[in-house]
């Protein structure tokens, strides 16, 4: 019964993803490599089984208030992390579903008041439990600490003190919802153990999707610290296991193993764009219909645009998109070109009002402008932009005005300050000093102006930017 009930939740999780992005974006909103038709299938199938948990349910009353409570509760949760994230700060009542559901939550705690002492909140089992988690916790700090001799590190002490410190207050929170509540509810509904302890380190898995390696280290982490609750219920014990291995867990570990324990709608499109141009082209070719390899391919950059548009966001491209994605593809190649657009400006996803593309890809080019000034002779723009793992400058910096090809003039200009700040000597060469001329350009009319690194793979980068990248040229008369 608890494994339908874990079932159902996956069933509400593969929906909203199936509602909220489109199928090229599908694949990486999936822990593993699944079709939205197998998706589909599944989430019949998993209909079918419900429909026949009802009917078991209706045959025995006494669990169907526990059941009801956890249905009330867990299948809506999912649903906002996955439909309702980010909300409109803007919108107070976007913020009402969430303080709904914390609301429910706190009656159903204060109802089970009675029973408070079952809970675990209290000094009783502590040293029992305690006992009981020393071992597993010990394996679960030497794990991380034993494949950073493998992988590498990138642990910051300061970090590390302060999670220590931290992070067993968000672990009893979590806990609160992800042991306390279900654990009652559950053992009311069945008598095994085994599937009470499978049911928790689900849910907890599932909280986690889709960062794969995340999951599967929680739900066996979760699967420890809910039979050491069953057989002695202390919560203090249990927090401070997890707070200890979590914080190992994401100190320790390096970013690209971990993938910065990412989760959720957040970690979608970081997962997106932290793929290789190759590879998101093969998944957006099969998903997207863009036929043949990326160099075969024989329909025409606009079509190819025109796609990408479609399958990635769900809707056609203004005329003045069009033309400028159809010159970055024929100037810079198909692969390179769905590289680009997922770091770009114009790469507003379904469901984020404030979407900024990520700082890290497979390609770690940062940079910025910093300031654009008009003089006599044309457009000065400043700023810098770099390789901050590596300290690999870019080969060149395109630059485009109102969607057009600017012919430019770069120089290089030191910046100690983005040296400094990443710790990387190399990058005091990393400003920019560029020159445009405005001939080409009319005057007395709104021009933006648009900066994209070229990395030696050819694949631009767009930089951000600080205060304004728009201008009006002034009038020559």
């Amino acid at each position: 019964m608890l494994i339908v009930f874990l079932l159902l939740n996956v069933l509400v999780v593969l929906l909203c993803i199936v509602l909220r992005y489109s199928p090229a974006v599908f694949p990486y909103a999936v822990p593993f490599p699944i079709s939205p038709d197998a998706a589909g299938w599944l989430a019949g199938l998993t209909v079918v089984v419900a429909a026949y948990a009802v009917h078991r349910i209706w045959k025995r009353p006494e669990i169907r208030r526990p059941l009801a409570e956890l249905l009330l509760i867990f299948p809506p949760l999912f649903w906002l992390i996955w439909m309702r994230i980010p909300p409109d700060p803007s919108r107070p009542v976007e913020w009402a579903p969430f303080g709904t559901l914390f609301a429910a939550l706190f009656i159903l705690f204060y109802a089970d008041r009675n029973n408070r002492r079952l809970w675990g909140i209290n000094r009783q089992e502590f040293r029992r439990a305690a006992r009981y988690l020393a071992f597993p916790t010990l394996i679960m700090a030497l794990a991380p600490v034993v494949a950073a001799v493998f992988v590498g590190t990138e642990l910051q002490p300061a970090n590390a003190v302060v999670g220590f410190l931290t992070y067993p207050l968000y672990a009893f929170a979590q806990l609160l919802l992800f042991l306390v509540f279900p654990v009652r509810r559950f053992r009311q509904i069945t008598g095994s153990r085994t599937e009470a302890v499978m049911a928790l380190a689900g849910l907890f898995a599932l909280l986690h999707w889709p960062n794969g390696i995340t999951m599967l280290c929680g739900f066996i982490a979760m699967a420890v610290w809910a039979l050491a609750y069953l057989r002695h219920p202390n919560l203090y014990a249990v927090a401070l296991s997890m707070g200890f291995a979590a914080v190992l867990y994401t100190q320790v570990l390096p970013d690209r193993l971990t993938n910065h324990v990412r989760v959720g709608p957040n970690y979608v499109y970081t997962r997106m764009a932290s793929a290789r141009p190759q590879e998101r082209w093969k998944a957006a070719g099969r998903l997207v219909r863009l036929s043949g390899s990326p160099e075969s391919d024989s329909g025409r950059d606009e079509e190819f645009v025109m796609k990408m548009y479609d399958g990635l966001l769900d809707r056609a491209p203004a005329p003045d998109r069009l033309n400028f994605w159809v010159k970055i593809a024929s100037e810079f190649g198909r692969p390179n070109t769905l590289h680009s657009f997922l770091r770009s400006s114009d790469f507003k996803p379904r469901g984020f009002r404030e979407w900024r593309p990520p700082l890290t890809s497979s390609l770690d080019f940062q940079g910025s402008l910093d300031e654009l000034k008009l003089g006599d002779a044309g457009i000065h723009l400043s700023g810098w932009a770099a390789d901050v793992k590596t300290g690999e400058l870019p080969e060149s910096i395109a630059v485009f005005v109102n969607g057009e090809r600017a012919e430019s003039e770069r120089f290089l200009v030191p910046r100690m300050d983005v040296a400094d700040f990443f710790g990387l000597p190399s990058l005091e060469r990393a400003g920019f000093l560029i020159k445009v001329s405005t001939g080409n350009f009319p005057p007395a009319s709104p021009c933006e102006v648009r900066l994209f690194a070229v990395s030696r793979d050819r694949i631009p980068m767009e930089l951000g930017y600080i205060g304004t990248h728009k201008f009006t040229l002034p009038n020559s008369d």
